[in-house]
C-alpha cells in the first residue's frame, strides 16, 4: 500500500473492489458513478440495503431475508449488473419482490410504489393466513 501522491491524509492509500465499485479507502472515491458529494444515488441505496438485509448476520432485518433463505442472484452481487437489469429507481419507488417472497432475483425483483409494495404485503399476508386453513 503507498499514500496518494499530494494526498493530506497521512494514512495509508488502499483500493477496494467491492459490489461493481471501487473505492479509494482514504479518499472514499466511488467509480460506479453513484455517488455525488459523498451521497449514493437511491438506486446504490436500495441494492446496499439489498446485499446487507441478505448477507449480514449483523443487520436487524437479517431473519426476515437471509437468516429466512432469501437470496440475492449471484450477479447481483456486482452493483453494475444490478443496474443493467432492473435499471435506475425511479423517483417514487423502492425495490420489492412478488408477494414479497423468494429471492431477489431477475423476474421476481421490480421497482414499486409504496401502494404496490402495500399490497404485495397485503397479499402475502392473506395468502399465509389461507394456507393456515388447509
Amino acid at each position: 500500500m503507498s499514500r496518494t501522491k499530494g494526498s493530506k491524509n497521512k494514512g495509508p492509500s488502499k483500493t477496494i473492489a467491492n459490489g461493481g465499485r471501487k473505492e479509494n479507502s482514504t479518499q472514499g472515491n466511488i467509480t460506479h458513478g453513484h455517488c455525488v458529494q459523498r451521497k449514493f444515488s437511491p438506486t446504490y441505496s436500495s441494492w446496499n440495503s439489498m446485499m446487507t438485509r441478505c448477507n449480514c448476520d449483523s443487520h436487524p432485518e437479517f431473519d426476515k431475508y437471509g437468516g429466512s433463505g432469501v437470496r440475492v442472484l449471484s450477479g447481483w452481487t456486482d452493483f453494475k449488473n444490478f443496474v443493467e437489469d432492473l435499471g435506475v429507481r425511479p423517483e417514487g419507488t423502492t425495490l420489492g419482490r412478488i408477494l414479497d417472497m423468494g429471492s431477489y432475483e431477475l423476474g421476481n425483483a421490480f421497482w414499486m410504489t409504496r401502494p404496490e409494495q402495500s399490497l404485495a404485503r397485503r397479499n402475502h399476508n392473506a395468502l399465509l393466513q389461507w394456507r393456515k386453513l388447509l
